[in-house]
């Protein structure tokens, strides 16, 4: 069972976590109660399926920072941002452990049976974004975003509309070269052509773009929310 809260114990403004099996199973939890997920944890989830862990992720607070730990031996985690260029995608393999970040992620794992997704959210009730309406006109731009031009724009675009449909999914949604090229109406040697020299820009001012390109770029435009 989930542990109780003493009364009084946690300071006011703690975040709580929220978990979302999005097969009508949920639960709000605040520390110090703690989650585990798995076919015997007390968040059950393929309980039918023998190739899951009876205990795969663990979750608990520590100084207001909700964490999670893959407590498996065997099974890959994938956590991503539901919300746009929030936060990278972070891959935690058996026994590794991490901060969740404030807001809205996507939980995927499988295995041989099948591909489970769980949603959470972290947020402390009561606090808001900010509000300010500043607008920075005297100042310099920010160097180190690639800024891409129509063209670019429509291929990365086209390249990571399967993750903003369905956050959590793995690399196999990301369409092929054939795919991009019948539906902007080009050759395949120029959607080829565009990536590359694409994924190169980039590395000049940003983040590395490892190979495949095509990846690295489906990946780098939905978290930084070119899709809108």
């Amino acid at each position: 069972m989930l542990s109780s809260q003493p009364a009084g114990t946690e300071s006011a403004g703690s975040p709580l976590l929220r978990l979302d099996d999005l097969i009508g199973q949920s639960t709000v939890v605040e520390a110090p109660q703690e989650l585990i997920v798995g076919r015997a944890g007390n968040f059950v989830v393929g309980e039918d399926d023998q190739f899951l862990h009876r205990r795969l992720l663990h979750f608990w607070c520590s100084a207001n920072q909700w964490m999670v730990k893959n407590v498996g031996s065997r099974v890959p985690v994938d956590i991503e941002p539901r919300s746009r260029g929030s936060f990278a995608r972070t891959d935690l393999g058996p026994g590794a452990q991490t901060p969740l970040a404030p807001g809205a992620s996507a939980i995927v794992f499988s295995t041989s049976e099948r591909t489970y997704e769980l949603h959470v959210d972290v947020y402390t009730p009561g606090v808001h974004g900010p509000r300010s309406t500043y607008t920075p006109d005297t100042a310099t731009a920010t160097v180190g975003k690639h800024v891409p031009n129509q063209e670019q724009l429509k291929l990365m675009q086209a390249l990571a509309a399967p993750l903003a449909r369905q956050p959590g999914t793995d690399d196999s949604a990301i369409p092929d070269v054939a795919t991009v090229a019948r539906q902007l109406g080009w050759t395949e040697k120029k959607v080829n052509s565009k990536i590359d020299y694409l994924c190169r820009s980039i590395e000049k001012s940003g983040p590395p773009m490892p190979k495949p390109y095509r990846i690295s770029l489906a990946r780098y435009a939905y978290e930084m929310g070119y899709l809108s």
